[in-house]
């Protein structure tokens, strides 16, 4: 297919923002489209290109951050607190809406009459200016749009719970399961794709949804990438009549794609190695309507222009914006400049602005020595946001830092042990330690990550064996000074690898053990507890009775939960997992002084399966540094022989995946003792649940692991039937 040729120009840099907080004002007989930006202080800023020169035509403030800034022909609508404040081209408020709403309104949807503001769980409805009806959700709102679907404008809500919500005034009009939590939706321009939906998850799928008649059908979807795509638009970018549709990413991908017999087609792509907050197109730098403008997380302001495109505009960054592409001169189709420094006087204007720069600096280090003297800082003026989800791949968590300014070091300590899989941010140098503490108190477990680079963004996988739960404290430490820490902590909950699926496979066919608690307890009390255990469980109740479907990510075992008021029973293949559930269940429930009565029915064919399931993993582990042993004695033998054809298929393999083993026998050990960690926990459960003694089966199969010639799956499962 055909390809797009951009060229990036960095415009200017704002505060750190928000998602969907550009917009951009319609052409004027004096100027091209004008950029209107909102950032996290409250401010909102509007760029204008005038004679090839980039200025700031106007500033708005308000107190509290911008969530959400939408377009109306020239009149701008800006989300803040829990309020939309109209601000026209001349940067005048003309028009100012305070909701009822008691949360911070987190997004707005904008299309003349209807306006939605949407904050954690409650979503209102505007028609020209008079509240129409309130939405609560089930759970956490991540992103909202609006569209016509089956003949009238309905909201579309993206959930927590991995949730399209279709809604009509107080109601579900339709509820479509995803795979993952919702991180993004956007709709089509195109007026005969009304009942059209994009959506974008946090494993990266970005999907289409056609409803009809309250019904859902998925059209397509993109599932090669898996970073969070956090704003889709769609748009006829290239005025072909077929509409586009561009992409912004967490990791900073910027994609634009066409639909081309109803299958996407990647036309561009680029890397602005920061989050992507907004994405808008227009007539920014040239007339002929060829740009896309994108916004980062740390407020950079970019834009793509068109490369093929004649102009004889001719822009210069802003002056404040010293990290634009001064060296590279930008030509356009004829070979006029759009966009770069080459005449002496502007290099001389630029060294003079940098001298000004840094005389500032001195005089802002000057004052802040002096006042460090008697005092120390305490307050930290940037911006952090982090993301930490299952990636249900891996089987391990993915956990994503990012500041508006360079990091030199994230700390992680917790209580329990967490195994760092692999950190994806070139030069990062991790150190981990274990502190022993007194009799009875818990070991501490200390992880750090050290930049060598200068990065504003981190990214690593981390996994916990399941049972092992509690908070894990991250601090992140600035690359800049004063080196003010901040911290957060992040839930790692007993079933931590444990995923949520739409359905189950035929229950009948899997051995599974039972356990049934009754008593006097409410289903909000069922959803606190399962929440604590679980994650993607709905933080609000709406129903008598509900039921779940659970998937181990890393072992395939299944769990299923039905429960009603007074009645909670969990099926699954894994007794561990019941073990795990029961322990947390019936400590909350004496906590509380709530009665409980539990009944277990085991089924001796379970481990067998939970084993099967679990082996192919252990001799992997156990045979991987045989078959690293064997690389060189291989590559020997092959630059030896031509052909190598007679050679057994494991030894081709072992060639062909050379760098993939190197790599994993320096995980190996820690896989090994995860593996371990989950037969040893299995046998336990077992003997816990037959009432039994654990020790001589825990040392029968220390002994079967120990001699990693003769361990074979019967052996393995060989120690449950003798109990």
């Amino acid at each position: 297919g055909k390809r797009m040729n951009l060229s990036r120009i960095d415009l200017s840099k704002v505060g750190a923002t928000q998602s969907n907080c550009l917009g951009l004002y319609p052409v004027s007989k004096k100027s091209l489209q004008r950029i209107l930006v909102g950032d996290e202080t409250g401010k909102v800023t509007c760029l204008a290109i005038r004679k090839g020169n980039l200025s700031t035509a106007f500033k708005f403030r308000e107190k509290k951050a911008i969530t959400g800034i939408q377009m109306f022909n020239d009149r701008a609508f800006v989300g803040t607190g829990n309020s939309v404040k109209g601000i026209n081209k001349k940067g005048k408020e003309f028009y100012s809406l305070t909701s009822s709403c008691t949360e911070q309104i987190q997004q707005i949807s904008l299309k003349v009459p209807h306006l939605f503001m949407a904050g954690k769980y409650l979503m209102y409805e505007y028609n020209d200016n008079e509240e129409k009806s309130v939405y609560s959700c089930q759970d956490r709102i991540q992103a909202i749009s609006q569209t016509e679907i089956d003949g009238g404008v309905k909201a579309i809500v993206g959930c927590k719970d991995r949730m399209l919500r279709i809604v009509e005034g107080e109601r579900d009009y339709c509820e479509i399961f995803v795979k993952n939590a919702v991180s993004a939706v956007g709709t089509y321009v195109n007026h005969k794709k009304k009942n059209s939906i994009i959506y974008g998850t946090e494993n990266g799928t970005i999907g289409s949804v056609l409803v009809q008649n309250g019904k859902d059908s998925q059209s397509w979807s993109i599932e090669d990438d898996r970073n969070t795509p956090l704003v889709i638009v769609s748009e006829d970018y290239t005025k072909d009549g077929v509409e586009e549709f561009l992409i912004g990413r967490d990791n900073g991908s910027l994609e634009v794609y066409q639909l081309d017999n109803a299958k996407p087609n990647k036309l561009f792509s680029s890397n602005l190695n920061e989050s992507i907050t907004a994405i808008a197109t227009g007539a920014v730098l040239s007339s002929n309507e060829s740009d896309i403008i994108a916004t980062t997380y740390s407020g950079k302001v970019i834009a793509f222009h068109d490369k093929d495109t004649s102009s004889n505009e001719r822009v210069k960054p802003q002056s404040s914006s010293l990290f634009s592409n001064i060296k590279q001169g930008v030509t356009g189709g004829e070979g006029k400049q759009v966009l770069g420094l080459t005449s002496q006087e502007e290099i001389n204007n630029t060294e003079h602005e940098i001298k000004k720069l840094k005389s500032r600096l001195n005089q802002l280090q000057m004052n802040y020595k002096k006042l460090s003297e008697d005092e120390i800082a305490v307050h930290c003026k940037y911006s952090f946001k982090h993301k930490f989800i299952l990636d249900t791949e891996s089987a391990s968590y993915r956990l994503v830092v990012e500041l508006d300014i360079p990091l030199d070091m994230v700390a992680l300590h917790g209580e329990f042990p967490i195994e760092l899989l692999s950190c994806d941010t070139p030069g990062v140098v991790v150190s981990s330690q274990t502190e022993e503490r007194k009799r009875g108190q818990p070991s501490l477990y200390h992880t750090t990550l050290r930049c060598t680079n200068s990065v504003n963004r981190i990214e690593m996988n981390l996994r916990s064996t399941e049972g092992m739960h509690g908070d894990l404290e991250l601090f992140v430490v600035p690359g800049l000074a004063p080196k003010i820490s901040q911290m957060t902590s992040l839930t790692i909950r007993p079933l931590s690898l444990h995923v949520r699926v739409n359905e189950m496979p035929d229950l009948d066919k899997i051995p599974m053990n039972e356990m049934n608690f009754t008593g006097t307890f409410s289903m909000e009390e069922i959803h606190g507890w399962l929440a604590l255990c679980l994650e993607d469980i709905p933080e609000r109740v709406m129903k008598d009775e509900a039921e779940y479907f659970y998937k181990s990510s890393f072992l395939d075992t299944v769990l299923y939960i039905k429960c009603s008021r007074g009645n909670l029973l969990f099926q699954s293949d894994n007794a561990s997992t019941i073990s795990v559930l029961e322990g947390i269940i019936t400590r909350q429930a004496t906590i509380r002084k709530t009665r409980l009565t539990t009944n277990f029915k085991m089924n001796p064919q379970s481990y067998a399966r939970v084993i099967s399931l679990l082996y192919p993993k252990l001799e992997y582990q156990l045979k991987l540094s045989e078959r690293v042993e064997l690389i060189d004695s291989l590559k020997e033998i092959s630059l030896q022989e031509d052909n190598l054809d007679y050679l057994d298929d494991e030894f081709k393999e072992i060639l062909a995946n050379e760098k993939t083993l190197r790599e994993e026998v320096h995980t190996s050990e820690q896989s090994l003792r995860f593996l371990k960690d989950i037969l040893e926990k299995l046998i336990r459960d077992c003997c816990k649940f037959k009432q039994q003694n654990a020790t001589a089966s825990l040392s029968a199969l220390a002994e079967i692991l120990e001699d990693t010639k003769t361990i074979s799956l019967k052996k393995v499962i060989s120690i449950f039937s003798s109990n």
